[in-house]
Formats: C-alpha cells, structure tokens, sequence
C-alpha cells in the first residue's frame, strides 16, 4: 500500500514539473528569436513607450472593467470615445490623436455620411497608423487617392477583433472594398482567452448604433457601456500597484494554456497551419463582401528583423495564400517594396513602420484597389 502510494506520489509531482516546465518554456518560446546581438543593439536604442492608450483588450484584466462589460452584456469596439490618447514615440515625437464617436482614429465627421465611405481598413496599429502624425496613415493616404477609408483599427488586436469590427460595421456602411491589413504576430492562439471570445456570436449592430439619414449615431446602450467603463478606469488607474499585479497574473494566466507552445509544433509539425480566428475570419469577410458586394483585400506585414525579430513569417503567409487561393482570392504583401531587414522602412526608434513604410504599404494597398476595379 505505502509503496503504491509512493509511486502515485511521485507520478503526480513529475506531471506537476513537467507541465511548470512547459510554462516556463511557453514565456521563453516568443523571445527565443530576440536573442541576438542586433536586437540587444535595437534595445538601447529603442524608446519606451509613453502610451496613454485605453485598449480594453488589455484591460480585461481588470475585474472592475471584466464586470463592467459583463453586466452591460456588450463589449467596447476601440478605444474610450471622444478621448485624447498619446499613442507613442519611436523617433517622430510623441504622437496624440482625439478618438471620433466610436472610439476610432478618424475625424468624427466621417460618421455624418457614411454612403460616402469607399472603404473600410481593419487591423491592428500598422493600419491605425502608430506613432505617425495623421497625415501619414495608410486610411488618410488612401483618402488623398479619392479612396475614402474609415479606419476601424486598433493596437493590439488580432483576427477576433477584426471579425467582430466586420460583424458590427461592415454591412451596414457597404464600402466597395474591404481592407484586412494582419500583421506577422495575427497567427495567434491567445484570442481564444480574450472576453472579446465570449461575445463574438451574441453581438448585433444594433446594439451599437442607429443611423439617421446616413448618419451613424452611438446608441444609448453602447454610450451607457463607455460611460461605465471611463467611471472604473478612473478606480483602476487611482490604484497603480494592484493594477499592475492584475496585468501580471493576467499574463501569467494566458501562459498556463500553452498557446505558444502549441503554436510551435503547429508550425513545425503541420505546415499551412492557420491558428486561432483566422479562418473564420477570412470566411466572414468573404461572405460579407458577397452579401454586400463589396471586394475584399487581405495583405500581411512583415515584422523588422532589427526591432521586433520574429518567427515563422514564411509559414503564416504560405497558409493564407493558400486558404485564400481557395476562393479565387490572393493575398497583398509588401516584401518587394519592403525589406524587413532595413531601418529605413521602420520607425526611426522602434517597430511600427516609417513614414515611407506607410507611405508605400498605402500605393501597394491603392494599387490592388485599382486593379480590382
């Protein structure tokens, strides 16, 4: 008896290390390829961020604001409305923008007359345009091409986001094209663990505004979510030390389901493996534009090799030029214009793109516009 006991013991406390050491290897797995002279260089130079950017993807982390978004049974689409945000600094100044009604980057006059709307440009902060003034987003560039371009992105979102701006936005403004701009990090498991996951299937545009001769206005509803939600960021930023503990065990507790761990050997074992929302996010863009008659575009941004080294590119674009060639579709990427392993096309002092790398991601975008027509 004892001795059955002992091994059982024993079994129990190797599965107990094995699974820490799984872990411990899932916080290492990303950083693995940031081990480098050139990206210990990039370090010193790099300039923190000074970000005072609400991002409630982020914030979920937060019981105040996970209760909050429960209780009004909807979550937030972008940022607080109406709000300043200092969005960062990487070599260009600090940037600052004023969110429109909904929380995005835009002049709010756009909502007044959405028939005017050519297109819609979902992703995360390469399309919302970071750490460049506004003049310099690929949504205001487009704009200047006569291509007028809602810009429904925000930092820090993946494919489960972009579904979700889709569901609420896309058909009830019906653009003539459809931009989905991903980024290299967007073959993600972690949406899976997001409260955004909850609400993906219950959410109805209706929920969040009403239009009006052409106007989208917030509703009553959606306006009582941000006024709730601005009343506990006030509790949550007063109490620094526990906001930053909770932000802590939030990560910690992201990293107990493996995801980077199982996204390896997806990668390494299956080949042409889309991870996470992806799928599902390219088959509703597909059926939407369908239903509305609009042209979808889907391109890719290669992270810098200097600033944000990453791995697997090659893998993630393969897989969805794949997926997409299934239905006659192909996917934009920026390669031949941008080489991922020069400064010039980053920002002077950290990963987003440079000025000339909006700027050229905004013609090769314009030109796959043009093409469709």
């Amino acid at each position: 008896m004892k001795k059955s006991l002992f091994f059982f013991l024993l079994a129990i406390i190797i599965i107990i290390i094995s699974y820490l050491t799984l872990v411990i290897l899932d916080i290492i797995l990303p950083r693995i390829s940031k081990y480098n002279k050139n990206y210990f260089n990039a370090q010193k130079e790099l300039i923190r961020p000074d970000i005072d950017f609400i991002n409630f993807q982020v914030l979920q982390s937060n019981k105040k604001i996970k209760k909050t978004i429960q209780d009004a049974n909807l979550i937030p689409l972008g940022t607080l409305p109406y709000t300043s945000n200092i969005f960062c600094n990487e070599g260009y100044g600090k940037k600052i923008f004023k969110s429109d009604r909904f929380g995005f980057r835009n002049k709010d006059e756009i909502w007044k007359n959405i028939s005017e709307i050519e297109a819609i440009l979902i992703g995360d902060s390469f399309a919302a345009g970071a750490c460049v003034d506004d003049k310099f987003t690929i949504s205001h560039l487009l704009t200047e091409k006569n291509i007028k371009t809602l810009n429904l992105s925000i930092p820090g979102y993946s494919p489960l986001n972009y579904k979700i701006l889709n569901k609420v936005f896309t058909k009830k403004i019906n653009p003539k094209y459809l931009i989905i701009l991903l980024y290299q990090n967007d073959n993600t498991l972690l949406d899976k663990y997001s409260i955004f996951n909850d609400y993906e299937n219950i959410i109805e545009p209706k929920y969040y505004f009403n239009i009006f001769d052409n106007e989208l206005r917030p509703s009553k509803r959606f306006e009582n979510l941000n006024k709730d939600l601005k009343s506990n960021l006030y509790e949550y930023s007063k109490n620094s030390n526990y906001t930053k503990l909770n932000e802590f065990l939030f990560k910690i507790k992201k990293y107990l389901f493996l995801p980077n761990v199982r996204k390896f050997l997806s990668n390494i074992i299956f080949k042409n493996n889309l991870l996470g929302y992806n799928k599902s996010l390219v088959n509703d863009v597909i059926e939407t534009c369908k239903a509305i008659k609009c042209k979808p575009i889907f391109a890719l941004i290669r992270a810098s090799n200097y600033w944000d080294p990453q791995y697997f590119y090659e893998d993630y674009k393969n897989s969805l030029q794949n997926y997409l060639a299934q239905e006659g579709l192909s996917l934009v990427t920026f390669e031949e214009s941008i080489n991922f392993k020069k400064l010039k096309f980053y920002s002077p002092n950290g990963g987003h793109l440079s000025k000339l790398g909006y700027k050229l991601v905004s013609e090769k975008l314009y030109k796959t516009i043009i093409l469709k027509d």
